[in-house]
């Protein structure tokens, strides 16, 4: 069971059977563990000895069956279940609903399945053992057994999820009533699961006690309770419980009832009329439930099946009765009730114990709505006092009815309450509503509001703005796609998005015009919406002076002033505007001259609209002729017209804010004129709005180059003002020092952007704006701060989209835009961080480099934006980051920097950046050496090794520090930890340590007879720290015959021959190099050449100042003097 706690409210699962989809979750399933046993009691089934015929919904049972060739089953709905209690045999070409719906044949076999040749069956099956399937049969539903399923010679299963879900299993399986809960133990009605409202009376329904009070025991009291939830009509059950009391009469009987309304969620729920028809149906001049399909009533007086609609059999108290669909004054036609549907009981009370005088006994009632079968909406109200529950009304198919509409494509559920002449009061606790399928309502609209001009006349067509309202307050609006039904049904000549009386449009307004020929009281309002509107709002009319339902009643008049006032940009006069005296024709219905050629004195008075309180301090007053006119008649302008042939006079209208107003004018004749007593008024909307906004970042730029200055990185908020200005010239570019619109508001303003450097034309790429769109408050400012980025490095030009049609109270307008002084780019915008996306070094020489032997450096730097991604436009002289290699040892705090040399030759810069990327691949790169002083007797410096070599990079983006490198983990002038310390600089550019060797190759004496080859031997020596020793990580440095050097001056020419080779563990193997044979006793100075591995040189000569020598060595042939350093000598 799922619960979700909202306040006291929850929904819960209440479960009949397993999930018909756990059963049959594939095509074919076996070895099921669902359901736990195939064994069924389906209640009151029909028993059946053969498959043949035709079979309507219901359970049927059987024993072990075999099927005959041939045998043909047919269904006429969902669902025919048929329980087969053995095995069952289906022979050569049986067909089992072949042609019908799967969702309309279910069969359960307690033992085995075999189909032969040919067979096919259409629904889905549920086997307790085994099943066998032979040549070219066929299942399209879905099998499920607990045993094997085998065969399948050229036989198929098709699953049908579509049928699934439509299919009624019975006490087989079963979808999941989802239930609502409310014991109304929260101190107010949560809102968001109910609307209440009321349509006569002063009282809406409210938590009293614990309980939802419907009515008081007040006269003439209709109110209504609607859940907020939509159920879907179709193929649908829907259970609602509750407890029920009514009690507390002031008169000798009680009055009326309540009652549990479904109405088409496609119309805004209203209640019906007062007293007998329980605000479901009519009386006469009172319309009933909107959108009403069904009306459960639980009467007190019996006035519900004497009045409401058609079919009433007259007073029945004490009673429950249906009433059915109905519209306006037509419909709600009695259906059937207690008392034998109302044809007993008529002077007596139906019901016993009777329907009121319960409060301390709560009745519970339970009404079942089941519309799952195809051509049924089943009807069922069980109440219960004590014990078990008691049929009051037993499975009325309600769509068997006259004149019952068919059942909608989602309901909404209302309770409604009512009083009369007599009263109770009257409240419900404990409520559970239960449903197949129910869906949330989605966005919904509070109310819609009407904006007119104030005067409507029969001869000029009457426009309305229309506005489709978030909240209570209309502050907000639903902005998009809005459909609505508007009334009356016919009159509505043009408008936005308008096809008969219906209008569809976008931005949260529109407008409609209304015709109306002849003088009347017409009411207008919204009957029906999608999104829908919030159940029980009321629409809300503005003449001009006050918002309010009665407003929507519109009396139109035979004559009148009429003017039209364009909508005008703020700040900018409207010259010319025409205003005539006008009534209507007798013959033509067309608006003539009411009079012609005369001065006639006319007052004019604005109204603020919307907002109907301006955001300007001081307010700014509208101007006809160039004088501030009042806000109210009182304080209006007379102004003398005078009126040419035509009957007509010009003003010049302007207003600086912006916002929705209304002119209004008014001429009042006199005895002075020959008119006293004739009054003429007119009034007209138009909307002020402003001609651009001004777009202010923390830095501008006159030039968008390079050295424009750093506003902030890519992809980080700044801060723009946003501000709204009235017009100044037609060709102002620069909106910043107009006149400011304070009262402008409008949602999503699109915003748009675009690189000025670098340029497209070398690689420069817009990159995104984030927000695309903004929302406009109103303000004393006439400003808001956006947080704005751009994701991208450069120099930008931002702005509002120009070109976009905005929807602004009802009209289109276009905002331009600029930034302060007319400047064209923003601040430039660098990098967010660098970030070292690949590095590594291979080291010379196996693990190990000898210094001044070069390494191989690979690394990728990026510049990337605040999410991480790659800033193309960080390029040419934009990308101004600069790099260097640093170096330390065993964290030992001295900075090696000095002794790394990067490429061969040195590069003169270490970065190179294209579209926000810098690398370098195999680059060489080496720690050198101490140089040896150039002093004579020169002595070498040997120093290291550095086997904890730490190599990194650090990264300057000569921007003043704006963006570093990340993850930085080296401080070469530090012993501390850096990191822990948050003062490193730099970033390591490998993984393991590095070592760095201070080497020399070192080339051995030889002795051997001078009639054989003399191997000659290369060592391999690297500086310990003390010390040279024998460099056994070595097996890369080169041997060669051709570098050994033999002075043969006066000796027999000899030559170098062996294997071109490395040394392995330090040393040269025995036959890499080797001397010929001289013949005679002879010695030899040798020289090993290494000019081009001078890392493997070494200061061998101390008289030879600072140059580095080749290691050198002698090799004997025949005796040997010895060695004078040697203490023992043996010859082989």
């Amino acid at each position: 069971m799922r619960v979700l706690l909202l306040l006291l409210t929850f929904w819960s699962a209440w479960l009949y059977a397993e999930e018909c989809a756990d059963i049959w979750p594939r095509a074919v399933t076996e070895y099921s563990a669902v359901p736990a046993s195939v064994s069924y009691a389906p209640a009151n089934p029909t028993s059946i000895s053969s498959f043949s015929g035709q079979f309507g919904p219901g359970d049927y049972t059987t024993g072990s069956r075999v099927i005959p060739n041939n045998t043909v089953l047919t269904t006429t709905g969902a669902t025919t279940r048929i329980f087969v209690n053995g095995d069952l045999q289906l022979n050569n070409s049986v067909l089992l609903n072949a042609s019908g719906p799967p969702e309309n044949l279910l069969i359960v076999v307690t033992g085995n399945l075999t189909v032969f040749n040919n067979s096919v069956i259409r629904g889905f099956v549920l086997v307790g053992g085994a099943v066998f399937f032979s040549n070219n049969a066929s299942i399209n539903g879905g099998l499920t057994a607990k045993g094997d399923i085998s065969g399948w010679n050229n036989s198929n299963a098709t699953y049908n999820a579509a049928a699934l879900g439509r299919l009624d299993g019975g006490v087989v399986c079963g979808a999941t009533l989802s239930c609502f809960n409310d014991d109304f133990q929260a101190g107010s009605l949560n809102l968001s699961n109910w609307a209440v409202s009321r349509s006569s009376g002063s009282y809406t329904p409210a938590i009293n006690n614990g309980r939802l009070r419907m009515t008081e025991n007040v006269g003439n009291q209709s109110t209504a309770a609607s859940f907020q939830r939509l159920f879907p009509g179709d193929q649908n059950l829907v259970v609602v419980e509750f407890n029920q009391y009514a009690y507390g009469r002031t008169g000798a009987e009680g009055a009326d009832g309540m009652a549990v309304v479904l109405s088409d969620a496609a119309i805004t729920p209203q209640p019906g009329a007062f007293g007998g028809p329980l605000g479901y149906g009519v009386k006469p001049g009172i319309a009933g439930f909107a959108g009403g399909w069904l009306g459960i009533g639980l009467d007190e007086y019996g006035n519900f099946s004497a009045e409401g609609g058609p079919n009433s059999p007259g007073r029945r108290k004490q009673s429950v009765a249906l009433r059915g669909s109905g519209s306006g004054s037509s419909g709600y036609r009695y259906l059937a009730g207690t008392c034998n549907n109302g044809t007993a009981n008529t002077n007596t009370d139906c019901l016993s114990p009777t329907v009121d005088n319960n409060n301390n006994a709560a009745h519970r009632y339970r009404v079942t709505i089941d519309s799952r079968l195809s051509g049924q909406a089943m009807v069922k109200v069980e109440r219960r006092v004590s014990g078990t529950y008691q049929t009051l009304i037993n499975n009325f198919n309600v769509l068997t009815a006259t004149g019952q509409s068919q059942v909608p494509d989602k309901f909404i559920l209302s309770v409604t309450g009512s009083t009369g002449g007599s009263n109770n009061i009257h409240e419900l606790d404990d409520l559970q509503i239960c449903a197949l399928r129910s869906e949330p309502v989605g966005e919904q609209i509070d109310h819609f509001e009407f904006v007119y001009s104030g005067q409507p006349l029969t001869c000029k067509n009457e426009t309305f703005t229309i506005k489709a309202c978030k909240n209570p307050a209309c502050t907000e609006l639903v902005t998009g796609t809005v459909t609505a039904t508007l009334s009356p049904t016919s009159g509505w000549v043009s408008g936005t998005g308008l096809s008969g009386n219906v209008i569809t449009f976008s931005g949260g307004s529109a407008t409609a015009t209304l015709q109306q020929t002849t003088p009347a009281t017409v009411k207008v309002g919204v009957t029906s919406s999608m999104p829908m509107t919030k159940p029980l709002s009321t629409t809300l009319c503005n003449n001009g002076s006050t918002l309010s339902a009665a407003n929507c009643n519109l009396t139109f008049a035979d004559a009148g002033l009429v003017f039209e006032v364009p909508d005008k940009l703020a700040g900018k006069p409207e010259n010319g505007i025409k205003v005539k005296a006008v009534k209507t024709a007798d013959n033509t219905q067309q608006c003539v001259p009411a009079f012609a050629n005369v001065s006639r004195t006319v007052r004019f008075w604005s109204d603020y609209v919307s907002p109907a309180t301006p955001l300007a301090s001081p307010l700014r007053a509208v101007t006809v002729a160039g004088q501030n006119i009042g806000t109210g008649f009182a304080t209006g302008l007379d102004l003398p017209l005078s009126f040419n042939a035509s009957g007509e006079a010009t003003i010049a209208v302007n207003y600086s804010d912006a916002g929705q107003l209304r002119l209004n004018a008014r001429y009042t004749g006199s005895v002075a004129t020959a008119d006293n007593g004739l009054v003429l008024n007119g009034a007209d909307l138009f909307v002020s709005y402003p001609a651009g906004l001004c777009l202010q970042a923390p830095v501008h730029c006159a030039v968008a180059d390079e050295n424009c200055a750093v506003l902030t990185k890519a992809g980080v908020n700044f801060n723009t003002t946003i501000s709204a200005h009235g017009w100044q010239s037609d060709t102002d570019s620069n909106f910043c020092d107009n006149s400011s619109t304070p009262s402008f508001s409008l949602n999503n303003i699109p915003l748009q952007h675009k690189v000025l450097a670098p340029a497209a034309a070398i690689g420069g790429v817009t990159g995104n704006l984030t927000p695309g769109q903004y929302n406009h408050p109103a303000s004393a400012s006439a400003s808001t701060t956006v947080a704005v980025n751009i994701d991208e490095v450069g120099v930008f030009h931002l702005g509002s989209n120009e070109l976009s049609n905005l929807s602004y109270l009802g009209v289109s307008i276009k905002l331009k835009s600029s930034m302060p002084n007319a400047a064209p780019a923003l601040g430039r915008l660098v990098p967010a961080s660098f970030v070292l996306a690949s590095s590594s070094v291979n080291p010379a020489c196996g693990n190990f480099s000898y210094m001044n032997q070069y390494a191989k450096l690979n690394f990728e730097l990026e510049a990337r934006n605040q999410l991480g991604a790659v800033t193309n436009n960080y390029l040419g002289s934009f990308a101004k980051a600069s790099a260097t290699l640093v170096a330390e040892n065993n964290n030992d705090g001295v900075d090696r920097s000095n002794r790394l040399i990067s490429g061969n030759p040195p590069l003169p810069k270490l970065l190179n950046w294209n579209a926000g990327k810098a690398s370098q691949l195999t680059l060489p790169v080496t720690f050198s050496r101490l140089a040896v002083p150039a002093t004579t007797p020169s002595t070498a410096l040997p120093d290291g090794p550095f086997q904890q070599f730490k190599l990194g990079v650090m990264l300057n983006d000569n921007d003043g520090a704006v963006t570093k490198l990340d993850a930085l983990d080296l401080n070469t002038s530090t012993t501390a930890d850096c990191v822990a310390a948050a003062n490193c600089s730099a970033k390591v550019l490998h993984t393991s340590n590095l070592d760095w060797r201070y080497g020399r190759l070192q080339l051995m004496n030889a002795l051997g007879s001078e009639q054989h080859n003399l191997p000659v031997q290369l060592r391999a020596e690297y500086f310990n720290g003390s010390l040279f020793v024998h460099n056994a990580q070595d097996s890369c440095s080169p041997v060669e015959a051709a570098r050994l050097i033999i002075d043969s001056t006066g000796r027999p020419v000899i030559t170098a021959s062996g294997n071109t080779a490395t040394l392995q563990q330090g040393l040269s193997s025995a036959f890499d190099l080797l001397l010929g044979a001289p013949g005679v006793e002879s010695r030899y100075p040798l020289e090993y050449q290494l000019s081009d591995a001078p890392w493997l040189q070494y200061d061998w000569d101390p008289n030879n100042g600072p140059t580095l020598e080749n290691p050198k060595a002698e090799a004997v042939f025949g005796s040997f003097r010895g060695n004078n350093r040697q203490i023992f000598w043996r010859e082989n």
